[in-house]
């Protein structure tokens, strides 16, 4: 190939060996191979560093860090480190399609100037089927926060898709503090400073979702977080936006309070923030956890 720039990739990491060698691999195996991986590992207590040693290859780069921080660190290690022109981030237990970078870097390039974030679309995989996530458009001066909250299945703006100058990135950078919505939270911050947004309309990163009980946005300790976290960027969404977020998050309260899971779909759903077919969804899933919450194992004497 050309001399071309080099993309520096991301990828934090935390007890996820064998699924980390995969993500990886899916970067090494990029049509556009002038790439560095910068893999941070979170203090990870099982073998991910001796599996990675398995890879031998002077493209990857791995830092291990003494203690466990977080994503947010781990992320801003890695951009502290890297070395290319641009940088893109890839979460431990997600994969790219082997062209993802070639396609993306292309559409970036199409901007005259050095503030654009570049998202694609997605392949989400559940461990059982693999599904296309297709955006909606996303308007030139639309707020970053209403896009996603307004749009929710189709405005998956997730971080393994991003690709972005390396100078955006370390403008913004991650919140170490933050344990949850870190992602929404970069974008929404990016925009107060002036940065723009460029959809990548193939489907090119593939999302893993499961439901085990390390991933930290299924943890019973991101409720109190998720509202704490809406607060500091009211001022950066619409009324109706907020109130979709809030209707969104209400079966995950459901457990804690009825009443104000089902007064925040309500209001969503008269304000017309969440569609009624949306809404009709919500509540069945609130009552849904309510019924699992009421129900009391039985005990076998």
């Amino acid at each position: 190939m050309t001399e071309q720039a080099l993309i520096s990739v991301v990828i934090p990491t935390y007890n996820r060996a064998a699924k980390t060698l995969v993500a990886v691999k899916s970067v090494l195996s990029q049509t556009y191979d002038n790439i560095e991986i910068v893999v941070v590992d979170d203090a990870s207590a099982d073998n991910t560093l001796e599996v990675l040693k398995q890879i031998e290859d002077p493209r990857l780069r791995v830092i291990a860090l003494g203690q466990n921080r977080g994503g947010g660190v781990a992320r801003n290690t890695g951009i502290d480190n890297a070395k290319g022109a641009f940088v893109a981030f890839l979460d431990s237990d997600d994969e790219w399609s082997k062209s993802k970078l070639e396609i993306q870097l292309s559409a970036l390039l199409t901007r005259s100037d050095d503030k654009t974030i570049s998202f694609t679309n997605l392949i989400i995989d559940d461990g059982r089927t693999q599904t296309l996530l297709n955006n909606m458009p996303l308007q030139p001066d639309q707020k970053i926060g209403d896009y996603i909250f307004l749009n929710w299945s189709q405005a998956h703006v997730q971080t393994s898709s991003w690709l972005m100058p390396a100078g955006v990135a370390r403008a913004v950078r991650f919140r170490d503090d933050l344990r949850i919505h870190q992602d929404w939270d970069f974008l929404i911050r990016a925009q107060r400073r002036g940065y723009r947004f460029l959809h990548v309309p193939q489907h090119l990163t593939i999302w893993r979702v499961d439901d085990r009980p390390d991933r930290v946005s299924l943890s019973p300790e991101r409720l109190d977080r998720s509202l704490a976290w809406l607060d500091t960027i009211r001022g950066d969404i619409g009324n109706n936006a907020y109130r979709a977020f809030l209707a969104r998050q209400a079966p995950a309260f459901a457990r804690l309070g009825a009443y104000r899971s089902i007064k925040w779909i309500t209001i969503a759903a008269i304000s017309g923030s969440v569609s009624p077919r949306t809404a009709l969804r919500l509540f069945n899933q609130v009552r849904g956890a309510i019924a699992k919450a009421s129900t009391k194992p039985v005990i076998s004497k």
